[in-house]
């Protein structure tokens, strides 16, 4: 596998997609353009099934977080989705793009009677399963900052994502040990610009 390589036209680009050697970053010279299989190569993805919402794709969301603190990347807005805590967000397809999911999608399709085996908590962190008990994700419960001195209440309890736009929400531990989604503003806190990517693909596209 190569990080970076060069094509003189799209249609060598795309018998070479097949190779063991494709790269994670194309430019096509004919084009002058830059194409990305970040999600492969650099960015740690892992492929899973939503639980309750078996529809015919190919799932990813990203095993650890990335800081957004100086806003998400180019390349990430064109490849990938961001996770999300707004509850109007469901699954949508766009051809120019992969699926965008959010987090209250994510973890009510894993809130049902074998929560024990979908929800492992270790400490401040949670690990995520899949029905096969295959690890997806980790997500660090490391509280909330205080704006006035900067130590954190909720540690273990509490954490703050943010969306692409950077705006934040709150994943919250529930007494039963599931996930709930939290409106940011309901706390006097200062936020963290944390994510985690998520990308979905038909099975028809490899």
């Amino acid at each position: 596998m190569k990080h970076f390589k060069a094509f003189d036209s799209k249609a060598e680009f795309d018998e070479y997609q097949n190779s063991i050697n494709k790269p994670s970053v194309s430019y096509i010279r004919q084009e002058k353009l830059v194409k990305y299989d970040l999600y492969e190569y650099i960015i740690p993805m892992i492929e899973f099934e939503l639980i309750y919402y078996n529809v015919p794709n190919r799932n990813f969301i990203q095993l650890d977080d990335i800081d957004i603190t100086d806003g998400l990347k180019e390349e990430y807005k064109t490849t990938f989705g961001v996770l999300s805590g707004n509850k109007r967000q469901m699954l949508y397809y766009d051809k120019s793009s992969f699926f965008k999911g959010s987090a209250q999608l994510l973890f009510q399709s894993y809130q049902n009677s074998q929560i024990d085996k979908y929800f492992k908590w270790f400490g401040d962190k949670l690990k995520l399963y899949d029905r096969n008990e295959k690890l997806i994700s980790i997500f660090t419960f490391n509280g909330l900052k205080r704006k006035d001195n900067g130590k954190r209440d909720f540690a273990g309890i509490a954490t703050c994502y943010c969306d692409e736009r950077k705006r934040p929400f709150v994943l919250r531990k529930q007494q039963d040990r599931s996930v709930k989604i939290e409106d940011f503003n309901s706390y006097i806190y200062e936020p963290d610009f944390k994510a985690k990517l998520v990308a979905t693909k038909p099975l028809t596209e490899q």
